[in-house]
């Protein structure tokens, strides 16, 4: 499942940059609305690193991952899908450095930097891996 995840992911969120364009402007949710894609050379929450830095990071940080799931193969759903997510939306956003030089972002809103789906899967995975670990601690104490 976790493949299945990160290819849905990876796929999902190179379709929507490459639509991006044409839905500018076109969806406002009030609080946030698409706009005009833009590349993003920075990292995470506006780093400033060159792009081979990122992309490296990228690379050893995405590395970690399948070689954790080689090791420790999950067995929850719910931690399949946050992986999943978590490697699908780093794969989406590499693919943009290796190849654009800089991520897509197209999605505003008001109370945070731009963003786009890769980076909802990432901050998603990681908030579902968290509750995962945490519900895994509670059982373990209460055995």
């Amino acid at each position: 499942m976790i493949f299945l995840v990160t290819f849905l992911t990876l796929v999902l969120d190179q379709l929507s940059k490459f639509l991006a364009p044409q839905f500018a402007g076109s969806l406002d949710m009030g609080l946030c609305r698409f706009i005009a894609p833009t590349q993003n050379t920075a990292g995470a929450f506006s780093v400033q690193l060159p792009n081979a830095i990122l992309a490296g990071l990228t690379v050893f940080l995405l590395g970690c991952i399948l070689v954790w799931v080689r090791k420790n193969p999950p067995r929850d759903n719910l931690e399949q899908i946050s992986l999943g997510l978590i490697l699908g939306g780093g794969m989406g956003n590499l693919l943009d450095r290796l190849l654009q030089f800089g991520v897509v972002d197209f999605i505003s809103c008001t109370f945070w930097p731009v963003f786009n789906l890769a980076d909802m899967a990432i901050t998603t995975g990681v908030m579902l891996l968290f509750i995962v670990s945490l519900s895994k601690s509670k059982t373990k104490k209460s055995l």
